[in-house]
């Protein structure tokens, strides 16, 4: 259980990443 709880954790940080990445990419295109 715990290395699955691992790769979920992984997998909620790489989504948070990538919406972040793309709210600033949108950001700059609105700018």
């Amino acid at each position: 259980r715990g290395f699955v709880f691992k790769i979920t954790s992984v997998v909620v940080l790489v989504d948070r990443f990538l919406r972040y990445a793309r709210g600033s990419v949108e950001d700059c295109d609105r700018g």
